[in-house]
């Protein structure tokens, strides 16, 4: 509620503070993935990238026996190099 309405709670944000987006597309995976360092490698990125836009990841793989269809952010090429 403070982060949507501010100013109703005392603060003032100038536009120039805002944190920017970074832009990501987002990767259809129904499959597991044995090792999700060698799938960030795969999307040139770091694992420690592919973390901090999928938090959800908790392990160092992803169980998907189920073939359940998950979405991960991948960062546009040129925001982390």
């Amino acid at each position: 509620t403070i982060l949507e309405n501010p100013k109703d709670y005392g603060f003032q944000v100038d536009p120039e503070h805002y944190y920017t987006n970074i832009p990501v597309k987002k990767v259809k995976v129904d499959y597991e993935i044995d090792d999700l360092v060698a799938f960030a490698k795969a999307k040139n990125i770091s694992y420690k990238v592919l973390k901090i836009h999928n938090p959800w990841l908790r392990e160092t793989k992803l169980n998907n026996k189920s073939q359940k269809v998950y979405y991960i952010s991948i960062p546009e090429a040129g925001y982390y190099q």
